[in-house]
């Protein structure tokens, strides 16, 4: 789980990116595959040492020596396939926090008021995020913040 948290606080999501809904996505998203590559990382850990030789005497006694020796090995191959796609996936997504930055002057703010509610709504403004031409509508990711006031 530490590294999971490390890796995390690698990210270098700037100041002006801040409250983004694109790159809070992006940041979970990120979340979300380092848990999965934790979790894969405990089951290839698993399938080493003791343990891993109690698996494979488990699947020895249960099935034939050749369908054995193909499970074993396919199994451990696509954990370690499954990591691989975890890391180019980790890179990509760090790559897009990177790049999108770079295409941004900052989160875009609003605030209303109805009632006793406040909206703030955040608005990326990164130019990768949506087309300018016009050629095809796009939805803005936006996070709205509802805080009432205190009577």
């Amino acid at each position: 789980m530490i590294e999971i948290l490390s890796e995390l606080y690698d990210v270098d999501i700037p100041d002006e990116c801040r409250g983004c809904a694109v790159q809070c996505e992006n940041f979970s998203k990120l979340e979300g595959l380092m848990v999965h590559k934790e979790m894969g990382n405990m089951i290839g850990e698993s399938l080493m040492g003791d343990e891993g030789k109690e698996f494979d005497e488990m699947l020895e006694s249960r099935l034939p020596e050749e369908v054995a020796e193909g499970v074993k090995t396919h199994l451990r191959q696509s954990i370690v396939d499954g990591l691989d796609d975890i890391d180019q996936r980790v890179s990509n997504i760090k790559d897009k926090i990177s790049a999108d930055a770079l295409a941004c002057d900052g989160v875009l703010k609003m605030r209303a008021s109805k009632g006793d509610v406040t909206y703030t709504v955040n608005v990326c403004t990164s130019q990768r995020e949506y087309s300018r031409d016009n050629s095809t509508p796009e939805h803005m990711p936006v996070h709205i913040i509802a805080s009432s006031r205190e009577v």
